[in-house]
């Protein structure tokens, strides 16, 4: 099997994660010593990098399972796609926080929607074109 060459970096930042997610809450469930950190904290916490990088990975393995996207070509994405794969990005990496310290995660609403595209990127049904023009069209 050849070897897949992974991004080293989240296709989303703590920033993005913070505009679609209330900051508040991301500090509280990122923190293990009872002490959330600041907002502006938030870029150099492991716990939001880990879950950011792993949302990033899952996506990665979705795509590369359904052998319509590379981690090169989602890092190429620009505009209206790249914000939808942010968006689905921070959807999971939002997911993973708050399982840490919410009893029923998926009461975070998001994650039903990002395991449907995941699902679909996997069976190598979903086409990330379709975001773009959905986003542009509502433009």
């Amino acid at each position: 099997m050849a070897t897949v060459v992974t991004t080293a970096t989240s296709y989303a930042s703590s920033t993005d994660l913070g505009r679609l997610y209330d900051v508040n809450k991301i500090c509280q469930y990122a923190t293990d010593s009872g002490v959330p950190p600041t907002p502006a904290d938030l870029s150099t916490n492991a716990i939001v990098t880990a879950v950011l990088l792993r949302a990033s990975g899952e996506v990665e393995m979705a795509c590369l399972r359904g052998e319509k996207y590379t981690p090169t070509t989602l890092s190429a994405l620009t505009v209206a796609a790249q914000a939808a794969l942010k968006g689905l990005v921070c959807d999971l990496a939002f997911y993973h926080l708050a399982k840490r310290r919410v009893p029923n995660p998926k009461e975070v609403t998001a994650y039903e929607d990002a395991m449907e595209i995941l699902k679909a990127l996997n069976d190598g049904t979903f086409k990330i074109q379709w975001i773009e023009m959905k986003l542009e069209a509502s433009l």
